[in-house]
């Protein structure tokens, strides 16, 4: 009969290689989910700065008074182009904050990149969100682009 101590003496170098690979597999886990979510996060910025229609839209919005902008919010019924531009810039960044949010994206990553941009869009364009919150009834619209950016203010 074997005792407890002769078996751990006699399997210690399988013992400690089952160890070993286990703590990498642990390791390699945690830092290839990192490494996956940086990734994500600078190849979905990347498509935002290639996005035509996104780009179009920044230069197109950027370049108005809000006071104009705000207008566009009550015309949900009939085709605007101030008012899609708005939507589209506004639901690219509401996903971008979904994915943070839901760890898909790295956040510290996504954070020095984006921080100012989120910030700005969110400040700019806060009343036409409220219009559009008010409006339709929907309180929760672009609320995780909400949470982010009060996280990072």
């Amino acid at each position: 009969m074997m005792d407890d101590s002769s078996f751990l003496i006699d399997n210690f170098g399988y013992l400690l290689q089952t160890l070993i690979i286990f703590s990498a597999t642990v390791i390699a886990a945690f830092w290839g989910n990192a490494f996956l979510r940086k990734k994500a996060t600078i190849d979905y910025i990347l498509n935002l700065q290639r996005d035509q229609r996104l780009r179009q839209a920044k230069r197109h919005l950027l370049g108005m008074k809000i006071e104009e902008i705000e207008q566009h919010a009550n015309n949900m019924s009939e085709e605007d182009q101030i008012r899609d531009d708005l939507l589209y810039l506004l639901n690219c960044y509401e996903y971008f904050a979904v994915g943070i949010h839901e760890k898909c994206f790295h956040e510290k990553l996504a954070k020095k990149l984006n921080r100012s941009l989120m910030i700005l869009l969110w400040n700019r364009y806060k009343p036409f969100i409220d219009t559009l919150r008010n409006d339709r009834h929907l309180p929760t619209l672009y609320e995780e682009l909400e949470r982010l950016v009060v996280r990072w203010q």
